[in-house]
């Protein structure tokens, strides 16, 4: 069990590899899906500098994305950047007021840094 536990994290970190080798070849073209994927890649891969770097090219080439907003406030999150993650959180939910995960990881976020009043809006927001 271990073994293919091990074998899938190896296949993980191999595709998150060839992505990133991929869309970072002169000449290739930006493709927001495949940027997405790879920062995604590091993401569930615990690289959060590489997830943030990847996402957030990924956010500047779809500006409009909400989920990738929330999903690059996600690795600021994990990596501690707060200001960050805050900042890309509002944005998710400026593009869709309707976006529970990124209202309650917003409130989640608020809550620890002790805005305590502003935590609770969000939650009461999000359906939680």
């Amino acid at each position: 069990m271990l073994s293919r536990i091990f074998k899938g994290i190896v296949s993980g970190v191999a595709d998150s590899y060839r992505a990133v080798r991929q869309i970072s070849r002169p000449g290739v073209a930006r493709d927001v899906g495949a940027v997405r994927e790879a920062g995604l890649l590091a993401l569930r891969a615990g690289r959060l500098e590489e997830a943030a770097a990847l996402l957030g090219q990924a956010a500047s080439l779809d500006a409009r994305d909400a989920d990738l907003h929330k999903k690059l406030g996600d690795a600021f999150r994990l990596s501690w950047r707060h200001d960050e993650a805050i900042r890309c959180y509002r944005e998710a939910v400026r593009l869709d007021p309707e976006h529970l995960d990124a209202r309650n990881n917003l409130g989640v976020v608020l809550g620890a840094l002790g805005s305590r009043e502003e935590a609770i809006g969000c939650f009461t927001n999000s359906g939680s």
